[in-house]
């Protein structure tokens, strides 16, 4: 019987060929790293045809390749090395067939232990949703732990299966389409989603290094063992430079505006700090003259703010408080136009006969975090948030939050208040809108409840009502994506208008019902929670960004007293609820950051005091805020700062951080002061991301 050939008899006949273990960690090693090169190339070419040119031109643009690809090779770096290990000590083992079986199975296993750990680091937004849906939170944990193990377990099945296919060109072909078709494809979940764009990608690119690696195996079988060495130490350069600097402030910007940016979103989240200083400790904020200090402080200890006067002395009124979903503040920008009068009659009217304020701040760019600042006088940050209700209506809501919202303050005044509930949130329990004394909620489960649904049991109520005072509430869910109950043809932005025409249309039956029975002291206020996105910042909808076509919505006030005319000052929907409150003579609390716009609204010149209180924005962890004409934009999560001028560029296109950073830097510290004293008093609490 021939004998086998022995090991030095193996190199001899096969010189290209690795010794067994090395060939296992080699061949590792190139997968995972042939696979972060993969991802690199693919969303170069992704970045140049689809993405718009950074501000900074041809320097800007290589300044992001190399940070996305130092990065994105880092990444594959720390990936590949346990994995190269791992093969290796596999392969070292006993050469006993059914004891290496079960050893790369047991790998196999770790392999796929591993990769889920990452995939719920990655998707950790994302699962714990859905595993919110279908059994609410009973099931959440051991579904999210299922989860993250069918989506971990995918990355090592991609593994074997580049490995083992046959022909190996297909898998090569299978993983660029995923990697073009999904993980750095801008059209798909194109403004959103940075983690699924990531697990998908990690996938697509495990495919293809898998299938490429041995070829690359047997080329550098071929070199000589300094040369392998030189490349793995250049392999650590990526590495080295992640480690030892961090990308401008614009880079990063233009980075996190792409989600398919994997690595950036990574580094963000684990390596690079906020830049800017942070306020120090007990140190007073740099405030201009016309905002309050008192608002960069505690207080519980402040009196209320008496009611100023009514504008009808006398009256018991009843006022209609309505919010349109998605109001963007330029659908009513120029109000006079004849377009404007036969589209939208009734809210040109409203602008023409009444007060009109068209530079309102949404304080979010969600209709919860909206609303619930507009309902209890506080920002998102400044309450506290956590899960509330049952299977797919299970979210981030302040229903645990103890800060009064002031339909309940007048509800104890004796006025009487009731809301149409069109979305679930808005009933009491979640916290949004609490305090309601009859509260009819019209919606069924998730489903956004028709307008018309709405407007009847408000005009029952208003019809029902008696002597005295009373405040009802309403939010009409036209306009909102998909815009198809309006127009069904046409484009997304005329669709979208015509959904406003639907709303339009049932804000004239409230209109006809207030001057028919209430004329001497009914009063109707039109505003939105938020605006909406047609493309601008490369954004779609809403909740994404807090840029103006998002957050700069309409206000319209018509009743006895208000003097029409068209304010342009800018004010928040944090006044609204200190202005409905003097509406009624109640007062307003200390704990509430809003002021009342009762003077501005009677065009009482002498009483009109300077609003000094503070206005921001907060979504997604990000944080705006308004000095004068400046707007900065403060993003913890992401690790950028944004300063837009916005009297000369509305657009907000130019971003100021960088360039006129001693303007900026009163504003960040001031911003990052407020938060820092404002935070909720509970141990551990910090404030969630809501998606």
């Amino acid at each position: 019987m021939p004998r086998s050939p022995d090991a030095a008899q193996e190199r001899e006949a096969h010189p290209a060929r690795l010794a067994g273990p090395q060939e296992a960690a080699v061949h590792a090693c190139l997968s995972t790293m042939g696979g972060s090169a993969s991802i690199v190339l693919t969303h170069a070419v992704a970045l140049t045809l689809r993405s718009s040119r950074p501000p900074g031109g041809l320097r800007a643009r290589l300044l992001m390749y190399l940070w996305e690809a130092a990065g994105t090779l880092a990444m594959g770096v720390t990936l590949a090395v346990p994995l190269a290990l791992g093969a290796y000590l596999v392969a070292r083992g006993s050469p006993a067939e059914t004891a290496r079986r079960r050893r790369w199975f047991a790998a196999l296993l770790c392999y796929a232990a591993g990769a889920a750990v990452l995939m719920g680091v990655v998707l950790s937004d994302d699962l714990h949703r859905q595993a919110r849906i279908p059994w609410g939170s009973r099931l959440e944990a051991p579904l999210f732990v299922l989860y993250a193990l069918l989506c971990g377990l995918a990355v090592p099945l991609a593994h074997v299966v580049g490995t083992r296919a046959w022909p190996r060109w297909l898998s090569v072909v299978l993983g660029v389409l995923g990697l073009v078709a999904l993980g750095a494809n801008h059209g798909f979940l194109r403004d959103d989603y940075p983690g699924v764009h990531g697990a998908l990608a990690w996938v697509s690119g495990t495919l293809t290094g898998a299938a490429v690696a041995p070829c690359c195996a047997r080329v550098v079988a071929r070199w000589r063992p300094r040369t392998r060495a030189l490349l793995g130490a250049a392999s650590l350069l990526p590495f080295a430079l992640v480690l030892g600097a961090q990308p401008s402030n614009a880079v990063r910007l233009s980075l996190l505006r792409d989600p398919c940016s994997l690595a950036a979103w990574t580094l963000a989240r684990v390596r690079w700090s906020s830049p800017g200083p942070q306020p120090a400790p007990g140190a007073e904020p740099p405030l201009p003259p016309d905002l309050s200090a008192s608002f960069w402080r505690d207080r519980a200890s402040l009196p209320p703010t008496p009611s100023r006067s009514s504008l009808a002395p006398g009256i018991a009124p009843v006022v209609v408080l309505i919010t349109v979903d998605a109001m963007r503040a330029d659908v009513l920008s120029d109000a006079a136009h004849p377009a404007h009068e036969r589209a939208l009659p009734v809210l040109t009217t409203l602008a023409r006969e009444g007060a009109y304020f068209p530079r309102v701040i949404a304080p979010g760019s969600q209709t919860a975090v909206s609303l619930a600042t507009m309902f209890s006088g506080r920002y998102f940050s400044q309450m506290v948030w956590g899960m509330y209700g049952r299977g797919n209506a299970r979210f981030v809501y302040p229903a645990k939050d103890p800060a009064r919202r002031f339909p309940e303050l007048l509800t104890e005044h004796g006025v009487r208040t009731a809301s149409v509930c069109s979305l679930n949130f808005l009933a009491g329990a979640y916290g949004v809108a609490r305090g309601f004394q009859d509260e009819q909620v019209v919606a069924r489960g998730r489903h956004h409840a028709h307008a018309q649904a709405v407007v009847d049991p408000l005009l029952e109520i208003l019809e029902g009502a008696g002597a005295g005072p009373l405040f009802v509430y309403a939010h009409l869910t036209e306009p909102h994506a998909p815009y198809d109950r309006g127009a069904r043809t046409g484009g997304a932005f005329e669709r979208y208008l015509s959904e406003v025409g639907v709303a339009d249309a049932q804000l004239g039956r409230v209109v006809a019902v207030l001057e028919e029975r209430f004329r001497d002291r009914g009063y109707l206020f039109v505003t939105s929670d938020h605006g909406e996105a047609f493309g601008e910042h490369g954004t779609r909808e809403h909740s994404k960004t807090l840029y103006e076509e998002l957050v700069q919505v309409p206000l319209l006030a018509r009743g006895p007293g208000i003097v029409p005319r068209r304010i342009e000052e800018r004010v928040g929907l944090i006044d609204l609820g200190p202005t409905i409150l003097d509406l009624f003579g109640v007062e307003t609390p200390a704990s509430f950051f809003g002021q009342s716009l009762v003077p501005r609204l009677a065009g009482r010149a002498g009483e009109e005091a300077p609003l000094d209180r503070p206005l921001l924005a907060e979504g997604r962890l990000r944080r705006a805020l308004y000095w004068g004409d400046l707007k900065v934009i403060d993003d913890p999560r992401r690790k950028v700062v944004e300063a837009y001028d916005l009297a000369a560029d509305p657009l907000e296109t130019r971003n100021l951080f960088d360039a006129e950073r001693p303007r900026v830097l009163p504003a960040l510290l001031a911003l990052r002061a407020f938060f820092k004293a404002h935070r909720p008093a509970r141990p551990g609490y910090e404030p969630p991301y809501r998606p």
